[in-house]
């Protein structure tokens, strides 16, 4: 009686266990059988995908990150197993799409709140440039003396501040405390020299007649 092949054993160049058409190795046939599970992994991978995009998916966009790497990035998560040219080409196009309408919408909300910014800008500095929209109707309402408070400050705010430096401003007071101290000083010197004027020269001298002589006399001038 002839010997029932077992599994995975080669009879006549076939392997048996598998159809007539294929003819290969036991190691072949192991090889097979990982890619079949590869396969069927991936498989359950895209279906998860698919599933993840009708439930609606995240955006895309991330802050920090450039657009290519945003679109290699998506199209990794995309793509997986093997894919004909066309459905390569197609996913790439609608993936770049998406990018672009995210980057658009963020670009158009970046506008929006610049202009609403500059908005809120233009409303203070109307604020400060009339301040009686704020401030007028209970200035009007108040008491006399609230007014009369309010004058003093008004008074003490518009005077000088003594710390800053105005020398080198002009001063009516301080010049004319100036030519009058000029004049003082210029009256003083002039009795100083009309006293020393005044004030006798001794002058001594001597001169020789066969003996010395010695005299002093004193000069007025």
């Amino acid at each position: 009686p002839r010997a029932r092949p077992q599994h995975g054993e080669i009879r006549g160049g076939r392997m048996s266990g598998f159809g007539d058409g294929y003819v290969g190795t036991a190691q072949d046939a192991v090889k097979i059988r990982r890619l079949e599970k590869q396969r069927e992994a991936e498989r359950r991978k895209i279906e998860e995908l698919k599933n993840k995009n009708a439930d609606g998916q995240p955006g895309l966009l991330q802050f920090g990150s450039s657009t290519s790497e945003i679109l290699e990035t998506a199209f990794k998560k995309e793509t997986v197993g093997l894919v004909t040219r066309e459905q390569y080409v197609e996913k790439r196009v609608n993936i770049r799409t998406k990018i672009e309408e995210e980057e658009k919408e963020k670009l158009q909300k970046l506008q929006q709140e610049e202009e609403e910014l500059q908005m809120q800008k233009r409303k203070k500095r109307r604020v400060r440039g009339d301040p009686r929209l704020s401030f007028y109707d209970d200035i009007g309402n108040g008491s006399d003396e609230d007014e009369f408070e309010n004058q003093e400050t008004q008074k003490k705010q518009l005077g000088k501040d003594p710390t800053v430096e105005t020398s080198f401003l002009p001063d009516r007071e301080r010049e004319a405390e100036e030519q009058a101290e000029r004049e003082r000083l210029k009256m003083q010197w002039s009795r100083e020299q009309e006293l020393i004027k005044n004030e006798p020269l001794s002058i001594t001298y001597s001169y020789w007649d066969g003996t010395g002589h010695r005299r002093a006399i004193q000069v007025h001038f």
